[in-house]
């Protein structure tokens, strides 16, 4: 099955408005926590880990900064879903049931 963009941003924005529910979050609190906290945190964590992977030399400092880009992204993504009450395991099979 293929999905097109329309059916994708549909679906994302049903699980925003699941979460905002089913949580304490408005939606529109749930988009700025994702779009203009953690979004432009992950963009900027990539581009310094980059840029400084891209200028040094040292092997150690390159497998330093990879290991603090993975944690900070996992750190994150779990914070994020901790904040908001992790229900998108939960948001398909009920939104499906809803169409």
């Amino acid at each position: 099955m293929t999905y097109t963009g329309n059916e994708i941003c549909d679906f994302c924005i049903n699980v925003i408005e699941w979460w905002s529910k089913n949580t304490t979050f408005s939606y529109g609190e749930i988009n700025v926590i994702l779009f203009i906290v953690v979004q432009p945190t992950l963009i900027l964590l990539f581009a310094i880990t980059t840029i400084i992977a891209s200028i040094t030399k040292s092997k150690k400092l390159k497998k330093y900064l990879l290991v603090l880009g993975i944690v900070g992204i996992v750190g994150l993504i779990v914070g994020t879903c901790v904040l908001i009450g992790f229900p998108v395991l939960d948001a398909a099979p009920q939104m499906r049931a809803h169409n």
